[in-house]
């Protein structure tokens, strides 16, 4: 990110948003989604008319997060609750709470070319355990980087159908992967298979190359009516296996 800091997300920002999704009446004007949103939209070929998938990133409570923000409590308030998160060196994360009895948090994205923020997702209450009230404790817990380390950041990790969410420990628990007998009896099924389709491609080449004669002959003689005899069969040992 760039030296300059984030500021923390205005008001007016907040109220822009909320008066294209609650209730959602899209899509949104370009300049208010997320870089990382908008390239999903383009390469999916994701359209305003589905909504889920328009608003929110691919998770279990997704359709559930766009029920609330079609049949929930969205009275008009002043007062809105706001979260803040720093996954890594990369990303910065606003969560809002439109009010005290709303379901869904509000997820912008703080765009450090443009340097402001722009909606990003919508997603189920509560607030992640290791949000902040202020901005500020959000950039101090951020994690650091040592030497030879890199960061990775959950906007760009499992792109486009939004994995990645899985933490470190989920990760570690994967096992190797450990090739059995099984594994090697179901490879040598696939390669002997495999020889079976490359013998019979290997006879129709050999038909084809037989028939050449007499279909440059009908070429050059399309009123013809007898055509020359079709020579002989050979094999053609070349192109056998």
């Amino acid at each position: 990110m760039s030296d300059a800091a984030p500021t923390s997300i205005p008001p007016y920002l907040v109220h822009t948003v909320f008066q294209y999704i609650l209730p959602p009446s899209l899509p949104l004007p370009p300049h208010l989604l997320s870089r990382n949103l908008a390239e999903r939209h383009h390469f999916l070929s994701i359209s305003a008319s589905d909504t889920e998938e328009y608003l929110c990133w691919p998770s279990e409570d997704a359709s559930k997060a766009v029920d609330a923000l079609e049949h929930g409590q969205h009275e008009s308030e002043a007062e809105y609750h706001v979260r803040y998160t720093a996954p890594d060196l990369e990303t910065l994360l606003a969560h809002v709470q439109p009010n005290d009895r709303s379901q869904v948090q509000i997820v912008f994205s703080w765009d450090d070319e443009t340097r402001t923020w722009k909606y990003h997702d919508t997603r189920l209450m509560p607030f992640p355990k290791t949000s902040f009230v202020s901005l500020e404790e959000a950039l101090a817990q951020r994690p650091r980087v040592g030497p030879g380390s890199r960061s990775a950041s959950p906007l760009s990790d499992g792109y486009w159908d939004g994995y990645g969410s899985e933490d470190d420990s989920q990760r570690m628990s994967v096992p190797p992967n450990i090739v059995t007998e099984d594994d090697e009896k179901a490879e040598a099924a696939y390669w002997a298979s495999y020889g079976a389709v490359q013998g019979r491609n290997i006879r129709r080449i050999n038909l084809a190359i037989q028939l050449i004669p007499h279909r440059l002959w009908r070429l050059n003689n399309p009123f013809s009516k007898t055509p020359p005899t079709t020579p002989r069969r050979t094999r053609l040992p070349i192109y056998e296996q």
